[in-house]
């Protein structure tokens, strides 16, 4: 029976300590990677605003689609399952060269801004990709901080247009 009990306060003390550091944590954070691309602004461009195609070539969905909304506002709902979605609005578009969108929707644990930068390079294009995130809930926090990383989802969204570019979707 002490092996239970001892059992269940080191669980208890685990979940403590997770829930101390997510605390401390800073809400906010800012993490940004930069890739260089042999394609054109315009074919980069092409692959990161074809929101309907994304799933094509975008490991993490499995497909996105756009509606607007009661506001006018184009809402972009990317699907990682059938079920489970995230939804983006453009905050500001500067064709070929600079894209921010802005995680959509109401009490959700996170939120934040993804901000697209290209540059023509004499081989291509300069890809930097920043994002501006929010983290409330303090278990997120943690789990974000320490175990995904922050720059888990820019990583997977590089690796995913850079192989995209090579295969000329």
């Amino acid at each position: 029976m002490s092996y239970l009990l001892y059992a269940v306060a080191a669980i208890i003390g685990l979940i403590s300590i997770v829930l101390v550091i997510g605390t401390v944590l800073p809400v906010k954070h800012v993490a940004s990677k930069t890739i260089n691309l042999k394609a054109s602004n315009a074919q980069v461009w092409r692959l990161m605003t074809d929101y309907k195609n994304a799933a094509n070539w975008r490991t993490d969905l499995v497909k996105a689609t756009a509606e607007t909304n009661d506001e006018n506002i184009e809402i972009i709902y990317e699907y990682e399952n059938e079920k489970s979605f995230m939804a983006f609005e453009t905050l500001e578009e500067i064709g070929q060269q600079k894209l921010v969108r802005r995680i959509y929707g109401k009490n959700l644990p996170f939120g934040g801004t993804w901000t697209f930068e290209l540059q023509k390079t004499d081989v291509g294009t300069r890809l930097t990709i920043t994002e501006n995130g929010e983290v409330y809930n303090i278990l997120f926090r943690f789990v974000a901080k320490s175990i995904m990383g922050h720059d888990a989802t820019i990583l997977n969204y590089i690796k995913d247009i850079e192989q995209a570019v090579a295969k000329d979707l």
